[in-house]
């Protein structure tokens, strides 16, 4: 069974676009606690588009166009041209009425999924981790400080779990033009496998790398990147965002969206119990469905899987005495009120330790 998952890098259009929403929404809510907010981020053609809705008394908006400027300009320079519009209403009255009832109601209907394995010192399935790792060590050991090196890039692990190998590693990033495609290739091959050996010793085990195929840019150059040469929309990478591929997913995206949007809360909060039960031993494997509509306070459904790993009749015990899905309870919590958003967007929203639900 050969499994593979991706993650990409911040210069990548669609996680420009998450960051710009996550950066409006801490900007409320660092002032305004409780604002209601649903911002979502279109890029391309030289244009910023900025639209969604808002219920703030906060004046938002001033600085904003400058400081998304620069915050486009730590990614590229390329973006100095880019023109920002913004196209945002307020919230409307029927959706806020039905959340912010005598008990906080959900504000969306839908089904969330969380999960964890005990596969990785961070409870994330290998092929999720480990790319993950790739696109993080890339940014920080070439993007950061070469220009040579830019910031769209893409990683691909695949893992073969019958025989606990890797069965091949991908990974294409953006560059000048004054980068020698071989030259490129080789540093990275060399990086990979740096990287690799890393992953296995904060893990305490091989996965057998030695034979894999590794593949670098295997469209050849690519000067032309990010959102100058594609489109990019907030909540296009949700699997980049949660588990790669393992476990299963609402379909919901997260950024941009404030606590009331159980989307976001309630699987940052599936996936702390889930973790919860993986690291009490409960389980090798958790995943937890959770659903709610619009207006409750809490869930019209929750199931459990260990898929044979547990028992799951003691798994629900332990979830039933030890937490609740009660929207006000998991914004408590996992302090959502007080959360920086922008440190969720890049390299996964699971496995930080800086951020309760991890």
């Amino acid at each position: 069974m050969i499994i593979t998952s991706e993650q990409v890098g911040k210069g990548h259009p669609d996680k420009i676009c998450d960051q710009i929403s996550d950066y409006i929404l801490t900007k409320i809510l660092k002032e305004d606690k409780n604002a209601r907010v649903a911002v979502e981020t279109a890029a391309g053609k030289k244009k910023i588009f900025i639209t969604g809705e808002v219920k703030t008394n906060f004046n938002y908006q001033k600085n904003l166009k400058k400081e998304i400027k620069n915050l486009l300009l730590e990614i590229d320079n390329d973006y100095k041209n880019f023109k920002i519009e913004l196209n945002i209403s307020t919230q409307s009255p029927e959706i806020n009425s039905k959340v912010d009832s005598s008990e906080l109601g959900a504000g969306d209907q839908g089904l969330m999924y969380g999960y964890a394995t005990d596969e990785t010192s961070v409870f994330l399935p290998i092929p999720y981790a480990l790319s993950t790792k790739i696109i993080l060590e890339y940014e920080k050991q070439f993007a950061s400080i070469s220009e040579d090196y830019k910031f769209d890039s893409k990683a691909q692990v695949s893992f073969d779990y019958k025989k606990k190998k890797l069965f091949n590693i991908n990974l294409s990033v953006q560059h000048s033009k004054n980068k020698d495609i071989d030259i490129l290739r080789g540093e990275l091959k060399k990086f990979i496998l740096m990287v690799v050996n890393d992953f296995e010793n904060e893990n305490g085990f091989k996965i057998m790398a030695k034979n894999t195929e590794i593949i670098v840019n295997n469209g050849g150059t690519f000067i032309l990147g990010g959102a100058i040469a594609d489109a990019g929309l907030t909540g296009r990478k949700i699997i980049a965002d949660t588990y790669g591929g393992w476990g299963r997913h609402g379909g919901g995206a997260f950024s941009g969206k404030d606590y009331t949007k159980v989307d976001r809360s309630a699987a940052y909060y599936g996936r702390y119990v889930a973790r919860k039960v993986v690291e009490n031993k409960l389980a090798k494997i958790c995943e937890i469905q959770v659903s709610y509509i619009i207006g409750r306070p809490e869930p019209i459904s929750i199931n459990i899987e260990s898929f044979g790993t547990g028992n799951e009749d003691k798994i629900k015990e332990y979830i039933k005495e030890n937490f609740n899905f009660k929207l006000l309870n998991i914004i408590k919590e996992l302090d959502l009120k007080n959360i920086d958003y922008t440190k969720t967007t890049l390299y996964g929203h699971f496995g930080k330790e800086e951020l309760k639900w991890k």
